[in-house]
C-alpha cells in the first residue's frame, strides 16, 4: 500500500489497508519464533519458514496449494483438511476401484483444539511493545505442542466411518481472522480494503481474502474464501529473476489497470472471476460469530471502550475485550513561529 501513515492503527486495518508496519510490529509483539511455529499449525512445512520479522510480509515460500490449505482453516472454523485430486476412479463396469475419504471439518461439533493453551507473552499485555523483552527460550516454551492421544480420540466421527480433520486453532480465533479478511475486501467508514475490486466484481459479503505482492512484483498473489470454497491465485515466473514489469495505460483499452503489477491488479482479477462463476447461484450466508465471540463497542482511537461518539463496534474472543473507559487528554496549544501545534 502507499506509505501513508495515519499514526496507531487498529490490527484490521493494518490487514485491511496493508500496512507492512502494522504487521511488523504484530509480529515483533508474538515473537519471530512463536509465529514460525504457530504456522506449521495451518499446514505450512517448516522448512520452508524462516524465523526473521520479515515473514510477516510473507518472506515464506509456499505453494498456492500449500496457501489455499492454510486459509480453509480460517474459513472453515479452525480444522486443517487435506486436498486431494482424485475423488473417485470407477472400472468399465460402474464399479469403485478408488474413492477419496477426506477428513472433515465440523466447527458445530464438540472437537477440542489438539494444541494446549497457547501462554500469552507479557508484551501483549503492555502498551509500549519497545519496553518488554521476551526471551528467545520464552517464546520457544510459549508454542504448545499437539496432543495427539486426544486428537486421535476426537477425530473419529459418532457413525464410526467418517473421520473429523484434527482442530488447530479455536473456532472464535479462526472467525476473527475470517472477519479480518472480510474487511480485507469491504473496508470500514472511511477506509478501503486493497481487495475492494471483489466487492465490485462478486457483490455478496460473505467473502474475504487478501492481497499479496512481493519486492519488484516478482509474485502475485490473490486468496481467499467464500461459502465453502477457497481459491488461491498466483502470478509470477519460474525464474525468480524476472519480475512481472508494469504496464503503461492506453486510451484504447476500456478499464485499464497500468503501474507495476501486484496482488489487486494482477492476481485478484483471476480470482474474482473464479469465484463469481463457483458461487453463482449459492445463496449468501452471513459471517456469524460463533460461541465465543462478543461484540464490544469500542473508541476508534484508543480502543478502549467508548465512551462519546466517536465509536465502531468490534469483535473479541470473550475475556479479551476491552475493560477500561476511552480518555481523550486535552492537549496544550503553542504557537511557533506563527503556527499553532497541538502537544500531547
Amino acid at each position: 500500500s502507499p506509505p501513508q501513515y495515519a499514526g496507531p492503527i487498529r490490527l484490521r486495518q493494518g490487514l485491511g489497508q496493508s500496512k507492512n508496519v502494522v504487521m511488523v510490529r504484530a509480529m515483533r509483539a508474538m515473537g519471530v519464533d512463536y509465529a514460525a511455529e504457530y504456522l506449521q499449525r495451518f499446514g505450512f512445512p517448516a522448512q520452508n519458514i524462516v524465523h526473521t520479522e520479515s515473514l510477516a510480509l510473507g518472506s515464506a515460500s509456499f505453494t498456492p496449494m500449500q496457501v489455499a490449505r492454510g486459509y480453509a482453516v480460517m474459513a472453515n472454523g479452525g480444522f486443517l483438511i487435506d486436498p486431494y485430486f482424485i475423488s473417485k476412479i470407477e472400472n468399465d463396469q460402474g464399479g469403485v476401484i478408488f474413492e477419496a475419504k477426506p477428513k472433515i471439518a465440523c466447527p458445530e461439533c464438540d472437537i477440542p483444539v489438539i494444541y494446549g493453551n497457547t501462554q500469552k507473552s507479557d508484551v501483549l499485555e503492555n502498551t509500549n511493545v519497545e519496553e518488554v523483552a521476551v526471551s528467545q527460550e520464552q517464546q520457544n516454551s510459549a508454542v504448545p505442542m499437539p496432543e495427539l492421544e486426544q486428537a486421535n480420540q476426537a477425530l473419529v466421527a459418532q457413525n464410526g466411518t467418517q473421520e473429523y480433520a484434527p482442530h488447530v486453532i479455536n473456532t472464535p480465533l479462526a472467525f476473527l481472522i475470517k472477519s479480518a479478511l472480510n474487511t480485507n475486501i469491504f473496508g470500514e467508514p472511511g477506509w478501503m480494503g486493497t481487495g475492494w475490486r471483489a466487492a465490485r466484481d462478486l457483490k455478496r459479503r460473505d467473502i474475504g481474502g487478501k492481497t499479496g505482492t512481493t519486492n519488484s512484483s516478482k509474485d502475485a498473489w490473490f486468496s481467499g474464501y467464500g461459502p465453502g470454497v477457497v481459491t488461491s491465485v498466483w502470478i509470477g515466473f519460474d525464474d525468480h529473476r524476472r519480475d512481472l514489469g508494469r504496464t503503461t495505460a492506453s486510451g484504447a483499452i476500456k478499464d485499464q489497470i497500468s503501474g507495476y503489477e501486484g496482488g489487486a491488479k494482477s492476481a485478484q482479477p483471476a480470482w474474482d472471476a473464479y469465484m463469481k462463476a463457483v458461487l453463482e447461484g449459492v445463496p449468501e450466508q452471513p459471517l456469524t460469530p460463533p460461541p465465543g465471540i462478543v461484540t464490544v463497542n469500542i473508541d476508534r482511537s484508543t480502543g478502549q471502550l467508548a465512551s462519546g461518539g466517536n465509536s465502531r463496534e468490534e469483535y473479541f474472543i470473550e475475556g479479551t475485550q476491552p475493560t477500561q473507559q476511552a480518555v481523550h487528554e486535552v492537549g496544550t496549544t503553542i504557537i511557533d513561529n506563527g503556527e499553532t501545534h497541538e502537544l500531547f
